[in-house]
């Protein structure tokens, strides 16, 4: 069943409304803060910022309709031009962040009321079902809390439904620790939900220094308390761009010439992702807002898999990370410049995991068994599994 989908696990239908512009504004200052240091004038900086992210600033001029309309319809060309993906049917899960404080709750039920607007009126295509996951934040009263819990569990529990909702969003670098959740945590292991956390260390913060809230090493405090070992949980982003460069090197005399042996980085936040991933059985992570035309994240992320493959990360645990990698966009906040439609995002990520991986290496036995795994990795495969098998095991549990 699950091979008749195509999965999209992190996207956003934002508006306008739903976000606190200072963050915003804030968020991208320090993003673009070493044009300051340039000698060319303010005007130039602004439109610099306003060019290089026309496409996600226009979205949000769109009407409801016409932003749904247009989400589906790119996802929808997408992947009917890709003969893998041809006539399959979308699923796809918008996550609604909960910004975090008592000033802007309205915001946040704002945008429960949004999706249930578009399950009302927008008509959608037959193909298409969206489960959206509601963002939660331990510091709102517990009865608020219960109440998002409870709607996620009652429209969940049919499965594929055209309208409710499939699981919830934590972003702890609003200003929580997720060890602050652990009441939390109980529930929802007995209502059997889905959740899906921030992890990577580029994000929305109000305060300096809470992307250490991010850290996945957080969670494996957690998750190795026995009652949680079965948590459904997706790590979104699988530790950022900096995770998935810093998870393995190989070290180089300076010459050109790379030792034979891999070193794994063990400060690296994805390394502390894969050791979940490997350990626990429902602990899945997306690959949402990775630059896949940039050789170094697709080679390294490939790697990766290959290094699994031939067991060199069968000391974390028993899993296979081509069964807990699940495909998400984050669209369109992904969608900054002309390159990175929908269409170009897809197809990045497809191009890069059929090319062949780099390893610097003699013929040795390590060598050899990378390049034997390699020969045996069947890309095709892993991109059915990444958007269909694995995310339908991660949102509806066994189907």
């Amino acid at each position: 069943m699950s091979a008749e989908y195509f999965i999209d696990s992190h996207l956003h239908f934002f508006r306008p409304q739903h976000l606190p512009i200072s963050l915003i504004i804030s968020y991208f200052a320090k993003k673009y803060r070493f044009l300051g240091l340039l000698p060319i004038p303010k005007v130039f900086d602004t439109m610099y910022l306003f060019d290089k992210n026309k496409a996600f600033i226009e979205h949000f001029d769109n009407s409801i309709d016409t932003v749904i309309v247009e989400i589906i319809g790119e996802i929808f060309n997408a992947i009917s031009n890709t003969a893998l993906f041809r006539d399959k049917k979308l699923i796809l899960t918008p996550l609604v962040i909960d910004f975090g404080t008592d000033s802007i709750e309205k915001k946040y039920f704002e945008q429960i009321d949004y999706f249930n607007q578009i399950f009302d009126e927008i008509s959608l295509p037959a193909k298409v079902n969206i489960i959206p996951f509601i963002g939660i934040d331990p510091r709102r009263p517990k009865h608020l809390i219960d109440q998002v819990l409870n709607t996620v569990a009652s429209t969940n529990s049919s499965k594929l439904l055209k309208k409710g909702f499939g699981g919830v969003k934590l972003y702890p670098s609003l200003g929580f620790n997720p060890l602050d959740l652990i009441e939390i945590f109980k529930n929802v292991i007995d209502k059997d939900i889905a959740f899906t956390v921030h992890c990577q260390e580029s994000s929305l913060v109000y305060k300096r220094g809470n992307e250490q809230f991010n850290d996945p090493k957080v969670w494996e405090n957690i998750l190795s308390i026995p009652a949680f070992n079965s948590l459904r949980i997706n790590f979104a982003h699988y530790g950022g761009v900096n995770g998935i460069l810093n998870a393995v090197h190989q070290p180089s005399d300076g010459h050109g010439h790379f030792s034979t042996k891999h070193e794994i980085g063990y400060g690296s936040w994805t390394v502390s992702i894969i050791k979940m991933l490997k350990k626990y059985p429902n602990t899945y992570a997306d690959i949402s807002a990775l630059d896949f035309h940039y050789f170094g994240y697709w080679n390294n992320f490939k790697l990766l898999l290959l290094l699994d493959c031939i067991g060199f990360f069968d000391h974390f645990g028993k899993y296979c990370l081509t069964d807990k990698i699940i495909w998400g966009s984050d669209y369109p906040m992904y969608s900054r410049g002309s390159k990175n439609n929908y269409s170009n995002i897809l197809n990045s990520f497809i191009s890069g995991i059929h090319r062949k991986c780099s390893y610097e290496g003699s013929e040795n036995v390590a060598y050899n068994k990378l390049y034997e795994a390699e020969t045996n990795f069947d890309p095709n495969n892993f991109i059915t599994k990444i958007s269909s098998c694995n995310p339908m095991k991660f949102h509806f549990g066994t189907i």
